[in-house]
């Protein structure tokens, strides 16, 4: 819509459900759509032309957010997880479990990296994106090929916020990385 007309501008569609969230990315130029149908979608914001359909989530995605620099996009879902994309390609970079209900609102820190996450599991989580989710540390200079793979396999870790009933203390767990660094960890468990 044009705020001062009133006019609708564009209409965008292929969506095949209810859309529940949008956001624009930072410079105006791209729209994230979050649906009931499971998919994100990235429009062009000139055209009203589709640029990607982004899948993966399997339940209603609830929300999204662009990183401060554009390059990566969050999506909150149904499904109790938060992915985070490469915003140009649409390809996945990371997906990020822990709650144990649907998250409903996803929002980036201004020097992005932070992600503040909102579940109905009655609890806010911080995640402390460390490398930065938008940085592939694989072709930096100056570092050894071991800190290249360990800065890539560090990923992403948060705290929860969550009132403590018993005291009303805000208390702190660092939560798993991803699903394939909990398999990991199983594995080493056994040994």
């Amino acid at each position: 819509w044009d705020v001062h007309s009133g006019q609708q501008r564009k209409q965008l569609t292929g969506h095949t459900s209810a859309v529940y969230s949008v956001a624009f990315s930072p410079d105006g130029k791209t729209l994230a759509s979050g649906s009931q149908d499971h998919t994100v979608r990235l429009w062009d914001v000139n055209s009203g032309q589709q640029l990607k359909q982004l899948t993966g989530h399997t339940n209603y995605v609830w929300g999204v957010a662009f990183s401060p620099d554009g390059k990566t996009l969050a999506s909150g879902s149904e499904d109790n997880t938060v992915r985070l994309w490469d915003a140009t390609s649409g390809q996945q970079r990371k997906q990020l479990t822990g709650h144990t209900s649907a998250v409903y609102s996803v929002a980036f820190s201004p020097d992005g990296k932070t992600l503040a996450l909102g579940s109905g599991d009655n609890t806010a989580r911080l995640w402390y994106l460390l490398p930065y989710a938008a940085t592939d540390f694989t072709g930096a200079e100056g570092l050894s090929a071991q800190q290249k793979e360990q800065l890539n396999d560090w990923g992403a870790q948060g705290i929860v916020l969550d009132d403590d009933e018993d005291n009303g203390d805000a208390k702190e767990e660092e939560q798993p990385r991803d699903d394939e660094d909990n398999d990991a960890d199983d594995e080493k468990d056994d040994d």
